[in-house]
């Protein structure tokens, strides 16, 4: 139990340090956000689009620094002091079933965000041919990071 309790705190550790780093630029991306004009602009449409990608910013920055402090720290923070918590957690972390059930989930994740990738970079090759080009490399960077760790894990396996 001792093992597993210093692996979580080296966890915590690990989360606190990411958090120092992402906290200043979450406020950096704030405040440089509320200074820019829009991504686009020129025309109404081309306004709204950029008002809803800054839009979409601004959440994905409070929900990340949100998600560090309340749910990550705070939760490995009462999960450290109490034994009982401590070993069903890992009683949980170590069941083979639930493992099974998050590899499953993750890997039919990643192929439908691919796929999705690629129908959305058809359909954008109709309107904007540098988003259907950003959208076809995001999805080849993601199939050569696929195949390069699904190579790793063959190996070590």
């Amino acid at each position: 139990m001792k093992e597993y309790r210093n692996q979580v705190k080296r966890r915590m550790q690990r989360e606190f340090a990411f958090a120092m780093v992402l906290v200043p630029l979450a406020v950096v991306t704030m405040i440089h956000m509320f200074r820019v004009e829009p991504i686009v602009s020129g025309s109404s449409t081309l306004d709204f689009i950029g008002g809803f990608f800054n839009g979409v910013r601004a959440p994905l920055v409070v929900a990340m620094s949100f998600y560090l402090f309340a749910l990550g720290f705070h939760d490995r923070k009462s999960l450290h002091m109490d034994d009982t918590k401590l070993k069903t957690v890992r009683i949980e972390e170590k069941d083979e079933r639930k493992q099974q059930i998050r590899l499953e989930a993750s890997t039919k994740a990643n192929w439908i965000t691919m796929y999705l990738l690629l129908v959305a970079s058809v359909v954008a090759s109709w309107f904007h041919q540098l988003v259907s080009i950003t959208l076809l490399v995001v999805w080849t960077v993601m199939m050569v990071i696929t195949i390069i760790t699904k190579g790793i894990y063959e190996k070590r396996l």
